[in-house]
């Protein structure tokens, strides 16, 4: 029973759920990625922790996002049939955005359908808003907003992640070792 304590995002992955720490303890989830500082018994979690806050940087709240949204790409694309959970204190900021920048960055959502659909399902739900974060909303719309986000991959080199437009003379990878060498 859900007693309000996570949002199903079915548009997004049939088998997606955002949710509070509550929904966490909850043993029926296959997959979770937790935000906060955890006590799941789930044995398969991911869990890194960082904060909430309306005037958290830019850069450091983009990095735990986008590393959010890469480890839910891995987790969906390797469990189609398991529920994951991502979730945070409330379930309504940091996970809603993980979550968000997922559906941008792996389904080609737009900004402001990724934000109009939690919003909804987290309202329809469990009366409660979602990304409200206004860092967390512009990282959204900043993700949104890269050309093609096909022909981007995102580096993640010693906390710096940056888009790298592929050049299509040369292969990914080669592109990913010449910069390692200049670093």
């Amino acid at each position: 029973m859900n007693q309000n304590t996570y949002t199903y995002l079915p548009g997004i992955s049939p088998n997606l759920y955002i949710g509070n720490y509550v929904a966490c303890l909850n043993y029926q989830w296959d997959k979770t990625i937790c935000c906060i500082s955890c006590h799941s018994k789930n044995i398969d979690k991911y869990s890194y922790t960082f904060n909430d806050d309306p005037f958290i940087d830019f850069e450091e709240a983009k990095y735990h996002i986008l590393n959010g949204a890469r480890i839910l790409n891995q987790l969906i694309t390797e469990n189609k049939t398991k529920k994951i959970l991502v979730h945070c204190h409330a379930g309504m900021n940091r996970c809603a955005t993980i979550c968000g920048a997922y559906a941008i960055l792996y389904k080609n959502w737009s900004a402001d359908k990724v934000i109009d659909y939690i919003r909804n399902r987290n309202k329809y739900e469990r009366n409660l808003l979602a990304i409200t974060n206004p860092v967390f909303e512009k990282i959204l719309y900043y993700l949104s907003n890269q050309k093609d986000k096909t022909s981007y991959h995102i580096q993640y080199l010693n906390k710096n992640i940056k888009f790298i437009e592929y050049n299509e003379e040369n292969d990914y990878q080669t592109q990913i070792n010449d910069i390692i060498k200049k670093k």
